[in-house]
């Protein structure tokens, strides 16, 4: 649990974390002296203060398919009409422009080609060391360290695999393979060049600096800094971004430097639009004009530990051939994607200034949902996965930018309504994040952090847009199941590491270095509920040489550990361990349990292990 937090950029006073500041302008200005904020750190600050003050909600009302409303709420007009894709009348998807992966795929060459003339920006994001994933105990075991001197990277993108070039075996971790990655694919010409751009946090900017000045596998000789150098005409690096931290709000609704804490992605969903209005000086220099020779500039932001959040060559093709300004990456949504957000449809009832009924495109959020009651929050995770619903399109967190026909729009929109109302416009839906810590007096405390989604930036936007000009600035390509792994493949959780990188359902191409997928359409529903599991050399262990190719869910309970080391797990699988003792699924010995090469096999089967130790096995059909 974090006592103090602060901010890199300039060493606070303790003796300010003591103290608390009203919402007020000398306040805020004081707060972004203190902790020496950059102009966009402090303009996203102070939007999401903005928000805040205003205490603006997004009443939405979900429709099912029948499109009435949902039981227990009032028919009021503060409420906003929203329909999830997968439940939403025809006449409403028109508003949504989405491209199917599949049919890109049957013009590959042509988009392929298109893409030679691309310079990709590629904005991995490795901003926070993340609170999901456990993992000290590996990384000490990893380096030859103690777990006290470990200092944690980037969130997933700092776990290692082994890779081989030219015959060596070397071990890196994921952010160094999105470096390697993209040597490889810029010096094949699959894009006319590559550029590098960081997005950082404060405690992961020297991490991601040091895979940069690390040997690299290609020459030992040469770090990674100094061979895109000697490669320039092909890959470079542009900076960085750094989100910093920011300040909090505490129980008495001030704000606090008690607690600390970044304000979300949504900072790198604005960085990339105001790249529009100073191209000058945010983007690389590229070739803006219309003759046919010129380069596209395509700017991505995607997840920095998960392989896939950069596009292949068709999207990006694809994307300038259709003259797309922005593009967000969906996929369909399936059992794993119960909690993520998804596009909807919102049909408002307030006539706009045309006199016309407005419809947009938004993204409803489990807590969105979760605020409506019980009911809604059932029919959000059910949504798109019951039997008659349309496709439910789950959003990925990547985001294209086409900066050859974003940057004429954005700049001739700010010139007509300047750049303060642009920021308002963008500003993303606010998530108010509540936290406890017990602070350095020893006493619990509460404190909310001020958060938005890249995504809600983007779609406030489009919202926006279609007002102004009628018509989208967002359109959307749509990843099918057996291709999703290809492009979306985050590491949320300590079991995604061992899924991903050391079982038996995926394989690590050495050639592409990236995923495949050995049983496409499908991901196993995993529940593994202990914080024993949320560390990753845990997992490791207790998961060593089992196999899960053909694992449909598992669902472990009672707070026990179960070690399913040398098991193939098959089909339906839920344990509950209510002893105090770890349980070696191997021991077990029962009639149910049949061998496959060594290796013991649990199929559709439930097991419950009492506090005495007494073992129930249930077979199902």
């Amino acid at each position: 649990m974090q006592i103090l937090t602060y901010n890199p950029r300039k060493k606070v006073d303790p003796k300010m974390c003591s103290k608390s500041f009203p919402l007020t302008i000398a306040s805020l200005k004081l707060l972004i002296e203190t902790l020496d904020l950059d102009e966009l750190n402090s303009s996203y600050f102070l939007s999401l203060i903005e928000k805040y003050k205003q205490n603006k909600k997004n009443n939405y009302r979900l429709y099912d398919k029948n499109h009435t409303i949902q039981k227990n709420h009032p028919s009021s007009d503060q409420f906003t009409p929203v329909f999830p894709t997968a439940v939403a009348p025809d006449e409403l998807l028109n508003t949504l422009t989405v491209a199917s992966y599949n049919e890109i795929k049957k013009s590959k060459e042509i988009y392929e080609k298109i893409a030679q003339k691309i310079i990709l920006l590629s904005k991995p994001m490795q901003a926070g060391t993340g609170s999901t994933i456990e993992r000290k105990k590996y990384l000490s075991k990893i380096l030859g360290i103690s777990e006290e001197s470990v200092t944690l990277g980037p969130k997933g993108a700092d776990l290692y695999i082994d890779i081989e070039h030219e015959g060596k075996k070397h071990k890196a971790n994921l952010a160094e393979i999105q470096i390697i990655r993209s040597i490889n694919e810029a010096l094949s010409k699959k894009w006319k060049k590559i550029i590098f751009h960081d997005i950082v946090g404060f405690e992961t900017s020297k991490a991601v600096k040091d895979v940069w000045n690390k040997p690299s596998v290609f020459d030992l000789k040469k770090s990674y800094r100094q061979l895109i150098d000697l490669n320039s005409d092909s890959i470079s690096y542009f900076g960085s971004t750094t989100q910093n931290n920011l300040p909090t709000i505490d129980e008495q609704g001030n704000l606090s430097l008690n607690r600390t804490a970044p304000g979300g992605h949504a900072l790198f969903g604005i960085e990339a639009l105001r790249a529009a209005i100073f191209d000058s000086t945010l983007l690389p220099s590229y070739n803006s004009g219309n003759d046919n020779n010129d380069c596209h500039l395509i700017g991505v932001v995607g997840n920095g530990e998960d392989l896939g959040s950069t596009p292949d060559p068709m999207i990006a093709g694809y994307m300038v051939s259709k003259n797309w300004a922005i593009v967000m990456i969906t996929t369909e949504k399936t059992t794993v994607d119960l909690k993520g957000g998804q596009l909807a449809i919102v049909s408002n009832n307030q006539n706009n200034q045309n006199n016309q009924k407005e419809e947009y495109v938004t993204i409803i959020e489990q807590a969105q949902a979760k605020a409506q009651g019980e009911d809604a929050l059932r029919l959000f995770e059910e949504i798109g996965l019951r039997e008659g619903d349309k496709m439910a399109y789950f959003n990925t967190n990547v985001a294209l930018f086409n900066y050859n026909i974003l940057v004429p729009k954005i700049k001739a929109l700010v010139a007509e309504i300047g750049e303060s109302e642009f920021m308002n416009i963008i500003t993303p839906d606010l998530i108010q994040n509540q936290k406890t810590q017990i602070d350095h007096d020893k006493v619990s405390r509460k404190y909310i952090q001020l958060e938005g989604a890249m995504g809600s930036v983007l779609l406030n936007l489009d919202r926006y847009w279609r007002k102004r000009y009628c018509a989208p600035l967002v359109n959307f390509i749509n990843i099918e199941k057996e291709d999703r792994t290809k492009f979306f493949s985050p590491i949320k959780t300590a079991f995604d590491f061992f899924m991903l990188f050391h079982s038996d359902r995926f394989n690590f191409d050495q050639t592409s270095k990236r995923l495949i997928n050995l049983r496409p359409n499908a991901l196993p529903l995993v529940n593994l509920n202990n914080k024993f599991y949320a560390e990753v050399e845990n997992v490791l262990n207790t998961f060593n040489n089992t196999s899960i190719i053909e694992l449909d869910t598992l669902h472990l309970e009672g707070g026990g550990i179960v070690d399913f080391s040398n098991c193939k797990l098959c089909g339906y699988i839920k344990i509950d361990n209510r002893s105090s003792n770890a349980i070696t699924l191997r021991d077990l010995q029962n009639h149910y349990f049949t061998y496959d090469q060594d290796l013991l096999v649990i199929k559709d089967m439930e097991i419950e292990i009492e506090e005495d130790g007494r073992i129930k096995i249930l077979k199902m059909n």
